[in-house]
């Protein structure tokens, strides 16, 4: 199976790259320039720039399913209201279409947890969606229609919080990290707060698995919710603190 992936270089792009190697998948991938692998990838894909739309589209006509991992503005990586709606909506819809033209019939997108696929907009208060949250499910609401409407067989997987190697730096579990092996002192905030964790090597085997659930025969719209293990953020921190055998403290 020849697979097309775009955020191949990104945090969980970059894992499902290795991962999908593992199993003799043959992959495309986009890559911005001046842009770098979170993590080693232990053999190179076919990189293309993803500002080269007549290689792009040369190469969909070959592929037989489409991976978005692409995202601008997870937190806390900043970005503006601008660039998300641009990359996470007009970019990603482009591309569907353009996948569409070339060929292709089998997508699987990456969503989030964050997302509220029922409605965009809530009165009530802290119903509101924030920047990422809210370019991500207009996504969805346009990714679902469009796939639809033209009988795809899309995929939307939601993601719950994915942590590991190659994660932004500020993020909670690289940020631990850092601190536990250096033996500084940690700051837990809302420590009582829950969250569903999943390590991003479980992350991509489990969407590798959904690469086997494509059938030519398919011509639907689903949507799958990976879960993680639910804990409290003090917890999760705790459990890690424990594991590194950090010399300083977590500071509540």
């Amino acid at each position: 199976m020849k697979i097309f992936i775009t955020g191949g270089t990104g945090f969980i792009g970059s894992h499902l790259i290795n991962e999908l190697n593992s199993k003799d998948f043959e992959i495309i991938s986009t890559k911005r320039k001046n842009s770098n692998p979170r993590v080693l990838i232990r053999k190179d894909p076919i990189w293309i720039d993803n500002e080269n739309i007549s290689e792009i589209k040369s190469e969909l006509r070959k592929c037989n399913v489409l991976i978005n991992c692409a995202a601008t503005g997870v937190s806390p990586q900043k970005s503006n209201w601008f660039e998300m709606i641009d990359y996470n909506i007009t970019q990603t819809i482009t591309l569907l279409n353009t996948a569409k033209e070339a060929g292709v019939r089998n997508f699987l997108y990456l969503g989030t947890a964050l997302e509220d696929n029922s409605k965009l907009y809530s009165k009530k208060k802290g119903n509101k969606l924030a920047p990422y949250a809210a370019t991500k499910t207009a996504a969805f609401h346009l990714i679902s229609s469009y796939s639809i409407q033209n009988k795809l067989n899309t995929k939307y997987v939601k993601l719950p919080n994915v942590y590991g190697e190659g994660q932004y730096v500020k993020n909670l579990w690289p940020s631990l990290k850092d601190a536990a092996l250096s033996g500084k002192d940690f700051k837990i905030l809302n420590k009582n707060h829950i969250k569903n964790f999943l390590s991003v090597g479980k992350t991509v085997k489990l969407i590798s698995n959904v690469l086997n659930s494509f059938s030519s025969s398919n011509e639907k719209f689903e949507i799958i919710n990976i879960k993680g293990e639910e804990k409290k953020v003090g917890e999760f921190a705790e459990k890690f603190w424990t594991k590194w055998k950090a010399k300083g403290k977590l500071i509540y």
